[in-house]
């Protein structure tokens, strides 16, 4: 069995945490990615957020999210649009913060 954590964005900031872990044994590799979240900043830096993820969408098996903080979950509608069907785990807690984060941000728009 092999695992290895992939940091793909949230790296040398504070901001933007998106990790994925994976898991390879006998042959079936498994991709459970950690947070999913907007990349803040400068304008410049914001634009990443626009960007493709760096992964193959449809390789993730499943969504794990830490806490609500946008920055941990401001970037999972892009992933859902973009094709993630997989399932998502957080708290009830987690799940009540996020809408309030959720509909906040589009408010900002």
């Amino acid at each position: 069995m092999s695992l290895s954590l992939i940091c793909e964005s949230g790296v040398g900031s504070v901001t933007g945490a998106n990790f994925r872990f994976v898991r390879k044994e006998k042959g079936i590799e498994q991709n459970i990615l950690i947070d999913c979240g907007l990349i803040q900043g400068s304008d410049q830096i914001e634009l990443e957020n626009r960007k493709p993820f760096a992964f193959d969408i449809s390789t993730i098996d499943v969504l794990i999210i830490t806490h609500a903080h946008l920055d941990h979950v401001g970037r999972i509608p892009k992933l859902i649009n973009e094709g993630f069907w997989g399932p998502i785990y957080f708290t009830s807690e987690i799940r009540d913060l996020a809408r309030l984060i959720f509909d906040d941000a589009v408010s900002l728009l």
